[in-house]
């Protein structure tokens, strides 16, 4: 049975995501997302820690798993609000949108 998850996308900081972009690499626990394009121009990218308390579903709302992100796909990224200005800047993803 696929689990459906009623996600509220308005958190503590925005209505609109922290990112919309490409997947340029996924680790255990973080995905890489550029604003541009993977290998592209500087800046824009941001990489997300996925936790356990991170919400991965896609565009209908079933829930998914870090598995199901793939690199090259399109995702939008909800963060905590907290993101570290280092290059790439790095925060904590709260809501994962996988759009292909």
């Amino acid at each position: 049975m696929i689990e459906k998850v009623e996600v509220n996308l308005v958190n503590e900081d925005s209505a609109s995501p922290t990112i919309i972009g490409d997947v340029c690499r996924k680790d255990v626990n973080s995905i890489l997302v550029a604003r541009n394009s993977c290998g592209g121009e500087f800046g824009g990218d941001i990489q997300f820690f996925v936790t356990e308390q991170t919400i991965i579903t896609n565009e209908i709302g079933n829930r998914l798993t870090l598995d199901s992100i793939k690199v090259g796909g399109k995702v939008s990224v909800w963060g905590t609000g907290v993101t570290l200005e280092t290059y790439p800047e790095q925060g904590t993803a709260k809501t994962i949108v996988v759009i292909r």
